[in-house]
């Protein structure tokens, strides 16, 4: 706000801007350039305050970005060594099966391998490092599956359906991790 303006809001309202209520007498322009002066230090002063927040919350933000959760990536590592690098769901699939999912996917989705948990981190967050709850599949099949669809297909299945999925996927696993619920 230029001194003008400042000028103008006084003259429209009868007090400063940062002012509550109006004073008792008409200001000086001399009581007008202090008071000014210190309406500008104190605009400056939350603009910085703004500015910090601002950059603690960037700071934040990257920190959540960056940070590196070695335990998961140490249980990551058990899980690929258990199964071979490879997509569980292609293993156990029929060739038939196998060709249905090709025709119906993209087929670099097939090759990027994700580690998928059954039971969902955040509705069961002691179970986030388990082993048992962790296995690789490929991409389309597990965005598939975790939107209650087919993981060969795409289409939409029952809860029964998607269960019936993951114990195919999981076989001695499931019951080991259903032992833990």
């Amino acid at each position: 706000m230029t001194f003008e303006e400042f000028i103008e809001f006084y003259n429209t309202y009868g007090k400063t801007p940062n002012q509550i209520s109006r004073p008792n007498h008409s200001l000086t322009i001399q009581e007008l350039e202090t008071k000014y002066q210190k309406y500008i230090r104190s605009e400056d002063k939350k603009q910085q305050r703004k500015k910090e927040q601002i950059k603690k919350q960037i700071k934040s933000q990257r920190e959540k970005a960056n940070k590196v959760d070695h335990d998961l990536i140490k249980v990551y590592s058990k899980v690929d060594q258990r199964d071979h690098f490879k997509c569980r769901l292609i293993s156990v699939l029929s060739l038939k099966e196998y060709e249905e999912l090709v025709s119906n996917s993209w087929k670099e989705l097939l090759k990027q391998i994700d580690h998928a948990h059954y039971l969902r981190r955040l509705s069961y967050p002691h179970l986030k490092y388990d082993i048992d709850n962790i296995v690789l599949l490929n991409r389309y099949s597990h965005s598939m599956i975790d939107q209650l669809c087919n993981p060969i297909n795409g289409k939409p299945i029952t809860k029964e359906e998607h269960e019936n999925w993951w114990k195919l996927i999981l076989g001695d696993q499931y019951t080991r991790i259903m032992e833990k619920v």
